[in-house]
């Protein structure tokens, strides 16, 4: 048995974060954004991103691989336009040509340093994801102790090295919480949607973003969900469930 910790996990209502101007070398001014985690040498790992109408990246290539999802709005990227709810994934390397006439918001999901360059004739990589949307994803099932979970699981992006992958979850009312848990990677989620329902007590609120740190126990006591849910999680590292007994 692993090293586990307790009460680690991280709730916050990024309503409640102050936007900072997104200072990233090569990539233009006036983008804000609010740091839901940061990594290793102060690095930002994800951030939720405002763009304002009229913003305009220029053709760039990033250092390391981003991958996002568009909130609200419409970002056009080159003749292709990402309307709410659609995801991407860029590869280091990969040329992209940002601009929206709208206000727009999107969760960025960085791997290495945020160094942004002129594209000038760099070819669009196999590998990149340019626009996706998440019912276009065939559903994996989600089984766990041997049974149906209820969950509709859409992995949207696997790294085949490494295990670490961006889902699209939702989760219908009625469906039973596993209670207490962990997983060997660390696991960020952001909740996207969540009926209201009179009674419900659940924290996880739109806008809403959780971290459970690796081998951190969470979950608490097995519950029923009380409203459907949608989020958006990311792993970076193989996933897997493991149930925690005292």
């Amino acid at each position: 048995m692993p090293d586990l910790t307790f009460d680690t996990s991280i709730l916050t209502n990024t309503a409640d974060l102050d936007p900072v101007s997104l200072d990233f070398p090569g990539l233009a001014p006036g983008a804000t954004g609010r740091t839901l985690r940061q990594v290793k040498d102060d690095l930002l790992g994800s951030v939720l991103v405002d763009l304002p109408a009229g913003w305009v990246s220029g053709a760039l290539v990033g250092q390391s691989e981003q991958q996002g999802y568009v909130l609200s709005g419409a970002l056009s990227d080159g003749d292709t336009v990402l309307s709410a709810g659609t995801f991407f994934f860029h590869p280091a390397g990969h040329p992209f040509a940002w601009r929206c006439a709208e206000p727009v918001q999107l969760i960025l999901v960085l791997i290495g340093p945020q160094i942004y360059q002129q594209a000038g004739d760099a070819a669009p990589r196999a590998d990149a994801i340019v626009a996706l949307q998440p019912n276009d994803v065939a559903v994996t099932p989600s089984v766990v102790d041997g049974k149906a979970s209820g969950v509709i699981r859409r992995v949207l992006w696997k790294d085949p090295q490494t295990g670490a992958d961006t889902r699209h979850l939702t989760i219908p009312k009625g469906v039973s919480g596993l209670g207490a848990e962990w997983h060997p990677c660390n696991e960020e989620i952001y909740c996207l949607t969540r009926e209201e329902v009179a009674g419900d007590q659940n924290g996880l609120c739109p806008g809403c973003f959780l971290f459970n740190p690796a081998f951190a126990v969470h979950g608490g006591k097995r519950s029923e969900n009380l409203a459907e849910t949608t989020l958006l999680e990311w792993h970076d590292g193989f996933w897997e469930i493991y149930r925690y007994t005292d």
